[in-house]
């Protein structure tokens, strides 16, 4: 499971929507950690930083269908979530970690493919 901590507009497209599928697992697996139910990917370090921030992911996932649209793609896979997390305000992460990702990215892929605007990504 990967959230990456760049702005969606940087993703390629494949990275796009693999995010978005990771999204919508990432809040499946951390509401059944809140109920109690077993269920796999629970220890996951990327799941456990985001137990406590479902907030957060469900603004990631805003702005991963808006790009989506924004490139063309339908998007039909609201979130569902019950109940609604409370909203802590806005999340950001150090720029040395969106550094990080970036030249994560960078290996991975060689060079970014979508369209990279800084001033459309304070966070999430």
């Amino acid at each position: 499971m990967r959230i990456w901590k760049v702005g969606p507009s940087e993703l390629s497209n494949r990275r796009l929507l693999g995010e978005h599928r990771e999204v919508h697992g990432m809040v499946t697996v951390v509401q059944k950690m809140r109920r109690g139910e077993p269920g796999g990917y629970q220890r996951h370090p990327e799941v456990l930083f985001y137990a406590d921030r479902l907030d957060a992911l469900i603004r990631r996932h805003e702005q991963l269908a808006a790009e989506m649209n924004r490139r063309g793609f339908r998007h039909h896979s609201p979130l569902r979530v019950c109940p609604p997390p409370e909203d802590r305000g806005l999340f950001t992460f150090t720029p040395e970690a969106i550094a990080r990702d970036r030249q994560e990215l960078h290996r991975r892929e060689g060079r970014f493919r979508g369209r990279r605007r800084d001033d459309d990504w304070r966070g999430f």
